[in-house]
């Protein structure tokens, strides 16, 4: 069950239900009829059909080839409902991810085709395979991101462990000291393994969940740190207590501080997984509205890279940064206290189309 859209009308019909005029539209019979009465037009013949544009994508992607598609997606866990359309210019497909149930559209165009054609020496059966592997990686991504939706975890998170619900009562402490009614909140901890017996906590109202709805503190010794976006409740943190920095936390750090302390944009964002490209759309869009995961930031995207100076205790970390509707290779210096430096940055795209907006005071 492959679809098009008749090219006056719009409707969509099945694929052998549309016909092809000689001047390259593609119709349905009522269109068709009406379109030839009005033109002189004539229809073009089947043979004609398969023949006449090497570049029709109708061509491409028959139905056996419709149908891997169908089948590769439809028995992916990342997927719920899969529908698929296909004009002239293009194959596109609609994805209900599960299991938040967001909609992803794809578009694959035969440009994109060809070069995955010359990829793999002209066997299209392997380039085939190849743009299903690349649409699956791009759910499996999606899926592997925190909602705006539906109880969504605090956006922030290191490398080494997860946030787990409160074990004692740093929360129970945080909320009266704040006045906060415990039953109207959600709370969660997460460790910070480059610190000295620090945590980190979050809480958001019940009744507004959602990846942006979190306020974070730093529970140490007793006391709370608001971290609203300045730098001073971490520098502050760091002369009370010790950093722990090895080689496996340094990015970690770095992502924690970057993210906490913002500029005039927002948070100056450390992409360190490949997922996290499609955060700033993600984080745009409203709970309806389709996903492309098309930010433009996968195209740049690279491992951050890790080097410990052995004389200076200093660690050396590049990383891919983004901050507002701009991308960056930035290279950064940590001192053994915490402090840190950019020592290089190079602009590597700007005006994305979804900027990365983090809210760390809803």
């Amino acid at each position: 069950m492959f679809r098009a859209l008749c090219d006056t009308c719009r409707d969509s019909f099945l694929l052998e239900n549309l016909l092809d005029c000689d001047c390259g539209r593609s119709l349905c019979h009522r269109c068709l009829a009406q379109h030839l009465t009005e033109t002189g037009h004539q229809q073009r013949s089947d043979v004609h059909r398969q023949t006449h544009n090497e570049r029709d994508m109708r061509r491409i992607f028959d139905r056996e080839t419709s149908q891997r598609f169908f089948d590769a997606l439809q028995s992916s866990p990342d997927v719920s409902r899969f529908g698929c359309m296909i004009c002239e210019h293009s194959y596109s497909g609609r994805v209900k991810l599960s299991p938040d149930g967001r909609f992803f559209r794809f578009t694959i165009q035969f440009d994109e085709y060809q070069h995955c054609l010359a990829e793999n020496q002209q066997n299209k059966s392997a380039a085939i395979t190849q743009l299903i592997q690349a649409q699956l990686a791009k759910i499996s991504m999606l899926n592997a991101l925190p909602t705006r939706f539906s109880h969504a975890p605090p956006l922030f998170c290191t490398s080494t462990d997860n946030w787990q619900p409160p074990t004692d009562s740093l929360v129970a402490n945080l909320l009266q000291q704040l006045g906060l009614a415990a039953n109207e909140y959600l709370a969660m901890q997460l460790p910070l393994a480059f610190y000295d017996a620090v945590t980190l906590l979050a809480i958001a109202k019940k009744s507004h969940p959602g990846s942006n709805s979190w306020r974070y503190f730093l529970a140490c010794q007793g006391d709370f740190y608001i971290l609203n976006g300045l730098a001073a409740p971490i520098i502050a943190l760091n002369r009370k207590v010790s950093l722990r920095l090895r080689p496996s936390q340094a990015l970690d750090y770095l992502s924690f501080f970057s993210f906490f302390s913002q500029g005039e944009q927002g948070s100056f964002f450390i992409v360190t997984r490949p997922e996290q490209c499609a955060l700033p759309e993600v984080l745009s869009k409203e709970k309806d509205a389709e996903l492309h995961f098309d930010t433009g930031i996968e195209q740049y995207y690279f491992a951050p890279e890790v080097t410990e100076q052995a004389q200076s205790g200093n660690y050396q970390v590049r990383a891919l940064v983004c901050y507002g509707d701009s991308l960056f290779d930035g290279l950064f210096s940590i001192d053994p206290n915490g402090t840190i430096k950019m020592l290089n940055e190079q602009l590597l795209a700007s005006h994305l189309p979804y900027p990365l907006s983090i809210c760390l005071t809803p």
